[in-house]
């Protein structure tokens, strides 16, 4: 990636963050980024692909803590606690402490949902692969690794967004923990 791109996306994100999606526009971000609107559309050309691209960065980001907690987890358990620290707690206390960031977790336009939906598969191998030692128990229970891992992102990814406090979040997690750990004894 270009260092103009970057330069755009990581400005893009601060102003997204700042003001929200819908409320910045494409001159806000290419003023903030330094860079005239002609260079900006050159690079992105619209707001929903420039959201998309900085989902994206956001999303790497999530990524990268999750491989970095799971290499030190030794038990379903801390697998699960990684996922829910790094995948559900900390996008939700950001977006309560800041609703326009919604936007930019959830998306907004047809670019943006397409990178949501690869952001969820690709979450959804990832966590399967923690699943592989727990295999036989996943299988015994009628379910298999990736099945149970896309139940898990799905149903954090649904806790997230709707549950209105934090609390009421942990709740869920807490009952879908229970529920996974069951299955692999």
């Amino acid at each position: 990636m270009s260092d103009t791109k970057v330069k755009i996306i990581q400005a893009a994100v601060q102003a997204f963050t700042r003001y929200g999606v819908r409320r910045t526009s494409m001159g806000d971000v290419a003023s903030a980024a330094g860079v005239s609107r002609q260079t900006l559309y050159a690079n992105f050309g619209n707001k929903d692909d420039l959201l998309a691209a900085a989902m994206t960065v956001v999303i790497d980001q999530i990524m990268q803590q999750l491989a970095k907690a799971w290499a030190q987890s030794e038990t379903a358990e801390q697998v699960i606690d990684a996922y829910f620290e790094h995948a559900v707690y900390r996008p939700f206390t950001i977006m309560q402490q800041m609703p326009e960031l919604k936007d930019l977790i959830h998306g907004v336009g047809s670019a943006t949902a397409l990178v949501g939906k690869q952001a969820e598969s690709e979450k959804a191998k990832a966590l399967a692969q923690q699943f592989a030692p727990y295999k036989p128990q996943l299988v015994a229970s009628g379910t298999t690794q990736i099945a149970v891992a896309e139940f898990i992102v799905r149903a954090t990814n649904e806790f997230k967004f709707s549950a209105t406090e934090f609390g009421e979040l942990e709740g869920l997690m807490k009952t879908l923990k229970t529920l996974v750990l069951a299955m692999v004894g």
